[in-house]
């Protein structure tokens, strides 16, 4: 008999459905996903996430994991092994997670693919919702044939993450957001305040490990212009967050700062690669990591729901 129990309540293993789901990304996009997904988990029980697991008896065969800030409901886990991945256990899923979280939210997002339903299926269950499908691209440079530039721009300095630069960082990465149109994470009418909630969220361990020793704060000479935020799992770093102030765009600043940053963490000899995920929507970012060495490992989609 199938059981719904809170995540917090339930106390048993859940790599049964990570390895389930990461089996069936490795299957469609042959990319091990699985330390991806593996750093969601992390100190789970000291950040904002919260979840349900469904059991069959006492096996868990599904689980959605979420977190809710004042404007924005984020989902970062779901997943429904396949013998149980129908239109009722769906149902039982989100009526509690809807149940939990204020309908009139501005914005909920699913930063995972959903596997196990057919794609007519499964846009017709989330059409029900109003989530609209969107994608996101998976880039990854690999440490294997790289060779640091000879030269780097010394104009770009990075300064370590420090708490007392939030809301400096938080008012450049709300200007450079609603410039890059990167909508299916930061939607039209966030504020500086959310930007604050944002970084906070990432630097508790809300998306990963986050590692202090490899963010940081970029400057061009002395003027503050962007952060890099990354998150690590085992010997992968993934960069979370970055950007540079729109007055700076156009004027390769992103690139030698990408370009300087990649250098310092191969310099560290701690990481196999780097992965950050971006939307196809960002040709402009697409294009720079593109020109970085960066490969394309896979398009996923993610569903989006924004109030208007």
């Amino acid at each position: 008999m199938l059981k719904l129990i809170s995540y917090e309540k339930y106390a048993g293993d859940c790599s049964n459905l990570i390895n389930d789901y990461s089996a069936i990304f490795w299957e469609k996009y042959h990319y091990d996903i699985k330390n991806c997904i593996k750093s969601i988990f992390y100190k789970i029980d000291d950040t904002k996430k919260k979840g349900y697991v469904l059991l069959d008896a006492t096996r868990p065969v599904g689980i959605i994991l979420y977190h809710i800030d004042s404007d924005v409901s984020v989902v970062h886990f779901f997943h429904i092994l396949k013998e149980y991945a129908h239109v009722k256990t769906f149902k039982i899923m989100f009526k509690h997670f809807f149940s939990k979280i204020k309908l009139n939210i501005p914005k909920i997002v699913f930063t995972t693919e959903i596997f196990n339903y057919g794609e007519k299926q499964l846009k017709s269950m989330m059409a029900v919702y109003d989530f609209e499908q969107k994608e996101r691209a998976i880039f990854s440079m690999h440490f294997d044939n790289y060779k640091v530039p000879n030269k780097l721009v010394e104009d770009i300095v990075f300064k370590p993450f420090t708490y007392d630069l939030i809301e400096d960082i938080s008012e450049l990465s709300y200007f450079s957001f609603a410039g890059s149109m990167e909508l299916e994470i930061f939607p039209v009418g966030f504020d500086k305040e959310d930007f604050i909630q944002e970084i906070q969220n990432i630097t508790n361990n809300l998306y990963g490990k986050f590692s202090y020793d490899d963010s940081v704060v970029v400057y061009n000479k002395d003027e503050l212009v962007g952060a890099i935020l990354s998150v690590v799992s085992d010997n992968i770093l993934i960069i979370h967050l970055f950007f540079i102030a729109p007055k700076n765009w156009g004027k390769k600043i992103g690139y030698n700062m990408l370009k300087k940053y990649i250098a310092f963490i191969y310099g560290k000899n701690r990481y196999s690669h780097v992965v950050t995920a971006i939307s196809m929507e960002n040709l402009k970012v697409i294009e720079l990591l593109e020109k970085m060495g960066f490969s394309k490992e896979a398009t996923v989609r993610l569903f989006s729901r924004i109030l208007k």
